[in-house]
């Protein structure tokens, strides 16, 4: 009698490292805060906590895609803009990927103004 080389509590392990982003709205976002941070002194940013898919300056980011069209997905966001607002964070920012995708310039600019009404967060110097 052969066993199975896996338990059923053990998975083969993943071959491939999981990408931090998964849409191309994620990714085009993460583009978007790289050259922001590139631009603005003192912008930080982190992607994929768990809860939202981007933190700007300690503002949350949440992308809407195709699924949060959904009401149970509607409700659940609301759910947790309402806890996020109880910790004491500002209300989320929340994009439709499709505005991403097609307006991204529109979308950078919309971020830009957002980080620099944060305290500590100036234009950087262009050396000539």
């Amino acid at each position: 009698m052969s066993h199975a080389k896996w338990t059923v509590t053990t998975h083969n392990p993943r071959k491939h490292i999981r990408k931090l982003e998964d849409t191309r709205g994620e990714r085009k976002l993460r583009r978007i805060l790289e050259s922001l941070s590139r631009e603005l002194d003192g912008l930080s940013f982190k992607s994929q906590d768990g809860r939202y898919d981007f933190w700007m300056c300690g503002i949350p980011i949440d992308i809407q895609g195709p699924f949060h069209a959904k009401q149970t997905q509607r409700d659940h966001d609301a759910f947790k803009a309402g806890e996020a607002i109880k910790a004491g964070f500002p209300a989320p920012i929340l994009i439709e990927e499709q505005v991403i995708l097609k307006h991204a310039d529109l979308v950078r600019q919309l971020l830009r103004t957002r980080a620099l009404m944060e305290p500590g967060i100036t234009v950087k110097e262009v050396r000539r």
